[in-house]
Order: structure tokens, then C-alpha cells, then sequence
């Protein structure tokens, strides 16, 4: 641990002759001075001001998000509508395609019979 007398200004950079002559060259009085002018200076923003921005933009993403998610519904809404009608296409090809085996496979033991009578 650390003596006080380390702490001091003039024993800090006693290991190091030319940072301490760097650091006695340097005038803190007129940097303080420059920090209090700048610090002064500066706007502060108003919280309430940052809480209604920041709820402002909440409010528009998710109303932003809600019209997307309405459109995507409305697109699935849409795509899906006739999938009644497909089906009972489907079903109706399925069973013309069974008439159509069956046809040809009538046909099939009339080409291959060996008689007139079939």
C-alpha cells in the first residue's frame, strides 16, 4: 500500500524525469477553466422531451409492424381462398383418371383377346 507522501504531486513521476517535466510544464489552471466553459456550454436534453421521442418512435414501429402483418394476412387470405374449388378439381381429376384406367384397360383385353366374343 501506498504512503500519502506518494500521492504527492512531486513524488509521482519521480521514476520518470522527463514526464515529470512534461506535467510541470503543463497549466491545469487554464485547462480547469477551458472544462468549466465547455461543460457549461452544453445542451442538456430534456428527459421528458427524449421519453416522448422515444415513445413516438415506438408508437410508429409498431404501427408500421401491424400494417405489414395486416397485409401479409390479407395476402394469405387471398392465396388460399379458392383452395375449396382446388380440391374438388382434384378430386373430380381423380376420378375421370380412374374412368380413363378403366377404359384402357378394356381396351387392352379387347387388342389382346384371342377371340370375337369379348
Amino acid at each position: 500500500m501506498r504512503d500519502n507522501k506518494d500521492c504527492n504531486n512531486d513524488n509521482i513521476f519521480t521514476g520518470n524525469k522527463k514526464l515529470a517535466e512534461a506535467v510541470s510544464k503543463i497549466d491545469f489552471n487554464n485547462m480547469k477553466s477551458s472544462v468549466n466553459l465547455s461543460s457549461a456550454t452544453m445542451v442538456k436534453p430534456n428527459p421528458t422531451e427524449e421519453i416522448q421521442k422515444i415513445m413516438s418512435e415506438t408508437h410508429k414501429k409498431k404501427a408500421q409492424y401491424e400494417a405489414d402483418l395486416l397485409n401479409t394476412l390479407k395476402s394469405i387470405e387471398q392465396n388460399t381462398a379458392n383452395l375449396g374449388e382446388i380440391v374438388g378439381l382434384i378430386q373430380n381429376s381423380n376420378n375421370q383418371q380412374d374412368e380413363m384406367i378403366e377404359l384402357l384397360s378394356e381396351i387392352m383385353m379387347i387388342a389382346t383377346a384371342t377371340n370375337k366374343e369379348v
